[in-house]
């Protein structure tokens, strides 16, 4: 049988970036969900054993350290394993900035899993979340600022991905981190190329390279 805890909010005065539920379960052998498809974004995280996930014509076989994101209106199908089957849990969330923040975590599209390597501060913030389920506004401003926690750590991750696949690239992010910085005062391509220590027009042919403008 499922062992399986999971919390919903009620309607949330948050637009931005709000909570919608969350869980955790220990799935029995080829437990299923789908084919269907969510309202919001859903990420999972394997937290241990093994299981399946299809979205579109592609599928995915995913183990411990693993995770799948569900993209609201696209319609997947997702199972546990028959000898091994997983363990995992799941952050639901929405809002007007939903798809921004899973961009910047390098999600979306053709990029729908991903590793992580803080599964037990995943875990801690899920059951934090669990353990304050009574609708009160305190409660409510807690778990919004846990279900910030919890994409921290998504982003914290990808942030390191994409530095180690492209050293190109973390100059540009270094220099767009400049720019978001001090774009209150005038500011000059030079003193861009001395903050992130490259010549000036190879920050230029990185910077078209990577985000397609000068």
């Amino acid at each position: 049988m499922d062992q399986y805890i999971f919390l919903q909010a009620k309607p949330s005065k948050f637009t931005d970036l709000h909570f919608c539920y969350c869980g955790y379960e220990k799935c029995v052998k080829l437990h299923s969900w789908g084919p269907a498809v969510r309202p919001n974004y859903l990420l999972h995280y394997v937290v241990s054993g093994k299981g399946s996930y299809q979205v579109g014509d592609r599928s995915y076989e995913l183990t411990g350290g693993d995770g799948f994101l569900i993209e609201p209106g696209r319609q997947c199908f997702y199972q546990a394993d028959s000898a091994d089957p997983w363990t995992y849990l799941w952050m639901g969330f929405a809002g007007r900035r939903a798809a921004e923040c899973v961009e910047h975590m390098g999600l979306g599209g053709d990029k729908v899993t991903f590793k992580c390597a803080h599964g037990r501060e995943l875990r801690d913030i899920i059951f934090e979340i669990l353990r304050n389920n009574h609708s009160t506004e305190a409660n409510d401003l807690l778990i919004q600022g846990l279900m910030y926690q919890f994409l921290s750590i998504m982003l914290r991750d990808s942030e390191v991905i994409t530095h180690e696949t492209s050293k190109d690239n973390s100059y540009v992010r270094k220099a767009i981190e400049y720019i978001q910085n001090n774009y209150s005062s005038p500011i000059h391509v030079t003193d861009i190329a001395e903050y992130v220590n490259l010549n000036r027009g190879y920050l230029y042919t990185l910077f078209k390279s990577e985000v397609n403008m000068s």
